[in-house]
């Protein structure tokens, strides 16, 4: 009987696709959101036929490159949205970067 592959590769070793829904178990939202992240957010995902599956793996790699660290806005000072912003004066300039040096 003919062997395909490499003679020590072993079959049980690759991990199984999951579709969307099992996905959106694990990252606690909803399919269609899974389907919006791959599509806008780079999301990995393998396409059989009209379906996308995923590795889990993949996904939760994905999930903590994009962790970010959560600043509170009044600690930065942030300008609420929708508001202009101004220009910094140079004294303001200067304060800010004896406060946090390069």
């Amino acid at each position: 009987m003919p062997t395909y592959g490499p003679p020590d590769f072993d079959i049980s070793a690759i991990e199984p696709l999951v579709d969307a829904e099992a996905i959106a178990t694990i990252l606690g939202c909803t399919a269609a959101t899974v389907r919006e992240w791959h599509h806008t957010q780079s999301l990995p995902a393998v396409r059989i036929g009209t379906r996308l599956m995923f590795l889990v793996s993949d996904v939760v790699a994905w999930r903590k490159d994009r962790q970010t660290v959560v600043v509170k806005r009044e600690e930065i000072q942030i300008p609420a949205p929708g508001r202009p912003r101004r220009r910094m004066s140079r004294a303001e300039a200067k304060a800010l970067d004896e406060e946090f040096p390069y």
